[in-house]
């Protein structure tokens, strides 16, 4: 099992197969696993045009979260989002493509 993160901190574990470059505050988000400080972070991308405005509320000390971005076979892009303490959150239907 992997080992909780220090007290202050989460851990963010980004996957998917979307190839677009994203960045979490301003920091290249990698796939795998990030350990960050607990707190509000904006996901950003200046190569997928179609990214919603992505705010994650990782504020959970000691907690781990998932984020999965993808590319549909449509060239759209899929944002999925899950924590211990709410249940998955994909981009809504209505969202403009």
């Amino acid at each position: 099992m992997e080992p909780c993160p220090e007290p202050g901190q989460v851990i963010l574990q980004r996957f998917g197969n979307s190839s677009h470059y994203y960045e979490i505050n301003g920091t290249e988000l990698s796939y795998g696993k990030t350990e960050l400080p607990e707190g509000v972070y904006q996901v950003t991308s200046n190569t997928a045009s179609d990214l919603p405005n992505v705010q994650l509320n990782l504020s959970g000390a000691a907690s781990g979260y998932v984020l999965g971005l993808f590319d549909s076979p449509l060239n759209r892009l899929v944002f999925m989002f899950w924590s211990s303490q709410s249940r998955w959150f994909q981009t809504p239907p209505d969202f403009p493509r």
